[in-house]
């Protein structure tokens, strides 16, 4: 690894910590603060703030760190709003970063509106932790560790699922990783769990799908942190306008070919231009 790359991933390494630290305080704060409102309250104004930070203190303090393809993202996610209830969107995800950017990339007024699944262990984490927890994430108890064991502790998970349901038809989205675990091979989308589309199907939601290219060389699997001089483009597309019209295989298949079928051609232009540089 080259001295710049190193030099990034410090500076990267202590503005993500800046970030958390911001981040943690104002939503405990949130919490805190009596007249707020609801707990469901208190959730939608933790996600703002932490959409807000991550964009000003992790993103922005990174500039050899550039995301392409911004304006049109949020165009489709203008699109996506206009629709009555919250949109469910489902993500490819092929690093650390990926999540910690899309956060950074919510508008304010649609992330508030959107909860997401995080694997159990990371609620136990310093800092982050306590940040899933007061934005209101929903826990994922799985029962072991190994890559590729997506068994669940179907008892704890029970709750959770119901959860869910609830927030979902109360007009909330969901934002996923239907892969259920980071995929090593970024240009090959992992078989979607189909689990992943029971709710959408149920409650007649339209799906959209946030690709990105580019976090795998920013934020590599094997890395213990990301700040990687790199490109990264994103995109979002929409996968169906009513899930129910779907069951849960021919759902699964039909997300993975779009979403396989997109991030075909954002790497086909993504190697066109290394070969022009």
């Amino acid at each position: 690894m080259t001295l710049v790359n190193k030099l990034s991933q410090l500076a990267f390494a202590l503005a993500f910590l800046n970030c958390l630290l911001v981040t943690w305080m104002l939503t405990m704060m949130v919490h805190v603060v009596p007249f707020l409102g609801s707990r469901r309250q208190r959730e939608s104004y933790s996600i703002a703030i932490s959409s807000l930070m991550f964009r000003y203190l992790m993103v922005k303090p990174c500039p050899w760190i550039r995301v392409r393809g911004v304006n049109e993202l949020y165009e489709s996610l203008a699109e996506a709003g206009k629709e009555r209830a919250a949109p469910y969107i489902i993500a490819n995800h092929n690093s650390k970063l990926d999540s910690l950017l899309i956060t950074a990339l919510l508008p304010t007024w649609l992330g508030p509106r959107l909860r997401s699944l995080i694997k159990k262990a990371l609620f136990d984490e310093p800092l982050f932790g306590g940040i899933c927890e007061r934005v209101g994430h929903f826990a994922v108890y799985y029962k072991g560790a190994k890559e590729g064991e997506f068994g669940v502790n179907k008892e704890a998970q029970a709750s959770v699922a119901r959860a869910m349901d609830e927030f979902v038809a109360n007009d909330g989205g969901l934002l996923i990783f239907p892969e259920g675990q980071l995929n090593r091979n970024s240009r090959k989308v992992q078989t979607l769990r189909r689990g992943a589309f029971s709710l959408p199907i149920k409650h007649g939601k339209a799906i959209w799908a946030f690709l990105n290219v580019g976090c795998e060389r920013c934020w590599p699997t094997n890395s213990a942190i990301g700040g990687i001089p790199a490109n990264i483009y994103v995109k979002l597309i929409k996968v169906t306008d009513d899930a129910s019209a779907f069951d849960t295989i021919a759902l699964a298949e039909h997300a993975q070919q779009v979403m396989q079928r997109e991030l075909d051609k954002m790497y086909a232009v993504c190697d066109g231009e290394l070969k022009q540089a």
